[in-house]
């Protein structure tokens, strides 16, 4: 079956090459399509439900789409600064125009021509200064983390975040965009604050690594793959690079994984996979009876039978489980059961939302960790975190997310924190009380 290459109808960005009847998400925005039979991209949620999709701002030239952020940045400075000048408005065009590539070129010049008078007024009246990094999809912001001015994202992408217990601190790992020209980069950050430790890099631009540049811990070792066909191991506490190994070809955007006795597995898109010992270090091919390790998620177990109360999936954790689902009949209102997993006795039962519970979406990310469901959902126009008891129902704190665009929150568990990634985002939260203690975005 032929692959489809189309763009994000919301953003403009390039979309994976997809087959019919899979589905995929822009890496830009994060919106989700599943491609139709007849390869049209339908826009859908995080439960695979159709959704109408809305531009955020893209714009037409000469039958091209370009990327959103020069009309955005040019409202935001006329919003902000009335009194700069403005930019000069394009000169019409000749009654008659043979459209095609030079007529194209023209019209972009003009319009970047008028940015940068835009600009140029917004550095005279604020006295900051401005960069523009060209990007295939929507703006990213500039956030605290990376250099001064410089451009600085969390990137969800690369997988959500690893957790390292280290003697006397916790460190969490993850994959970021850096600089105006979008350079990858794996970086430490102490817990809660997120301040940067260490960083490992750079693996290529995004546009080159995006879907070969992984990491996975090994131990008090961090593995690191890239788009070069190479491994490199690292040293978690303070970032020295110990190992850095050829293979042979790119790794395969599935990632890394761990095996039963701490070896990293490195799939490569020849089909070989590679074994990384990090401790020794060495590379070997894998054995064939080396398979990774599935890390904690959903129970097999049975749910408890509730009347009004249909469960969809189980945690459990020391003896305690939690089903998560949904009332019925009627409107599918998110639902959260607490029981016995020795017996089977029904403990509690609560709305997942504190307030407004038929506005709630079903859960979009939960963990059991610590006597405590933490779970993400939609209300409204964002997403909330909440955490319960697993032991009696109380509900700890409920809280807002910052904007996540169209993807769903990523949570991670580490040894005294809770992480969160919400789009260009990434917090560290106290998962006693709910307060954000470290951002980053």
């Amino acid at each position: 079956m032929p692959l489809v290459a189309l763009q994000c109808r919301r953003c403009g960005g390039d979309l994976p090459e997809t087959k019919p009847g899979e589905s995929c998400s822009c890496s830009y925005c994060g919106q989700r399509y599943l491609l139709e039979p007849s390869g049209r991209p339908v826009g859908v949620d995080a439960s695979g439900r159709p959704v109408v999709i809305e531009s955020i701002g893209s714009f037409v030239v000469d039958g091209a789409s370009a990327p959103p952020s020069i009309e955005r940045l040019l409202a935001s400075v006329a919003a902000a600064h009335p009194d700069a000048p403005a930019s000069p408005a394009p000169a019409p065009a000749p009654a008659k125009v043979r459209q095609g590539p030079i007529a194209a070129i023209v019209v972009v010049s003009i319009v970047l021509a008028g940015v940068g008078v835009a600009l140029s007024a917004l550095w005279n009246v604020s006295g900051h200064s401005v960069s523009v990094a060209a990007t295939r999809g929507p703006a990213s912001p500039r956030v605290a983390g990376g250099g001064a001015g410089e451009r600085f994202i969390w990137d969800e992408v690369g997988g959500p975040p690893q957790v390292a217990r280290l003697p006397g601190r916790e460190l969490v790992v993850a994959r970021f965009r850096e600089g105006d020209s979008d350079q990858l980069y794996v970086e430490a950050r102490s817990a809660p604050s997120l301040e940067r430790v260490w960083r490992a890099g750079p693996f290529g631009s995004y546009g080159e690594g995006y879907r070969a540049t992984f990491f996975q811990i090994a131990g008090e070792r961090l593995v690191v793959s890239e788009v070069r066909a190479k491994v490199h191991v690292y040293d978690l506490s303070g970032g020295a690079e110990v190992g850095t190994f050829p293979i042979s070809d790119r790794p395969a955007d599935r990632g890394l994984c761990s095996t039963a006795d701490g070896r990293i597995l490195v799939p490569t898109v020849d089909g070989a996979v590679w074994a990384v010992d990090a401790k020794a270090p060495s590379l070997r091919r894998a054995a064939a009876g080396d398979r990774c390790v599935e890390g904690p998620g959903r129970s097999a177990a049975r749910p408890p039978q509730v009347p009004g109360f249909r469960a969809e999936h189980v945690l459990l954790e020391a003896g305690t489980g939690v089903a998560l689902g949904h009332r019925v009949p009627g409107t599918p209102v998110p639902r959260v059961v607490g029981f016995s997993e020795a017996t089977g006795a029904v403990l509690w039962s609560e709305d997942l939302a504190a307030s407004d519970p038929t506005m709630a979406q079903s859960p979009a990310g939960e963990l059991l960790f610590g006597g405590r469901i933490v779970a993400t959902f939609e209300q409204g126009d964002g997403y909330r975190l909440t955490a319960i008891d697993a032991r009696d129902g109380r509900r700890l704190w409920e809280s807002s997310l910052p904007e996540v665009g169209a993807t769903s929150p990523v949570l991670v568990a580490g040894g005294g924190w809770l992480y969160a990634g919400c789009l260009w985002s990434l917090l560290a939260i106290d998962p006693a009380t709910g307060k954000v203690m470290g951002r980053l975005g």
